[in-house]
């Protein structure tokens, strides 16, 4: 079996309410099925890694072939949960370790020691 590259995908969402992290990931997902069908979302292999809160990013994870496909369809999110939103791919690298050195490098960024799992994350509002 071929082991398959990844890229990951750090996602900053601007809202004006409380939202929970997994809101971008359920959308992301579904609207994937509706445009391309189940095949090409199982073979992207979208997964959700971290999540920073306070500065409402998302880190999400999917298959190197599918990289243009995923970023082309985030832009397509207008809303979550009813709000409207706004959807920016911040970096995109190859690997965990080059996304947080290259998020390092942006002062208005991150510390990579504020991710949490996604699951709990509930992203505070990045519009005033």
């Amino acid at each position: 079996m071929v082991r398959r590259k990844r890229r990951y995908l750090a996602v900053r969402i601007l809202h004006e309410q409380p939202l929970p992290a997994t809101a971008i990931i359920n959308t992301l997902r579904d609207l994937i099925a509706r445009l391309f069908g189940s095949v090409t979302l199982s073979e992207a292999r979208i997964l959700p890694l971290h999540a920073v809160p306070d500065q409402s990013i998302v880190v999400i994870g999917c298959d190197a072939q599918y990289y243009d496909l995923v970023r082309g369809t985030l832009s397509l999110i207008h809303e979550l949960e009813g709000q409207r939103v706004g959807i920016d791919v911040v970096k995109a690298s190859g690997t965990i370790r080059g996304l947080r050195r290259l998020l390092r490098e942006k002062p208005w960024l991150i510390d990579p020691k504020q991710y949490i799992p996604i699951r709990k994350a509930v992203l505070a509002p990045a519009l005033p």
